[in-house]
């Protein structure tokens, strides 16, 4: 009888064992997809990123240029504001010369 409980034990343990390991390679599987899925996940984020370090450079650039453009501007409305004071004083110098002209004129 004792080699029919020690049969029996084995076969308890064995099937004890089988399930075990059947439990462990069920666990290794979704332990797979989990890591499957945070590495799409990372590759999607890691994508996106490059999206937005591609994004922030072209508005870096576009913040740069439309600095140059403001400084070329401000230059330029110096000028023309220059100018015009210029022209201004050349309208008065023309009225004053009207009004002489007139006075000379009668």
């Amino acid at each position: 009888m004792s080699s029919v409980s020690n049969n029996a034990v084995a076969i308890a343990s064995n099937s004890l064992n089988n399930v075990l390991i059947n439990d462990i390679k069920k666990q290794i599987e979704e332990s797979n997809v989990i890591i499957a899925n945070l590495e799409k996940t990372n590759n999607n984020l890691t994508a996106k990123n490059q999206e937005y370090e591609s994004e922030i450079k072209n508005l870096q650039n576009s913040i740069e240029d439309i600095e140059k453009n403001k400084n070329g501007l401000s230059s330029e409305l110096e000028s023309n504001k220059s100018e015009l004071v210029k022209l201004q004083n050349k309208i008065g110098e023309l009225e004053q010369n009207k009004v002489i002209y007139k006075y000379i004129s009668y």
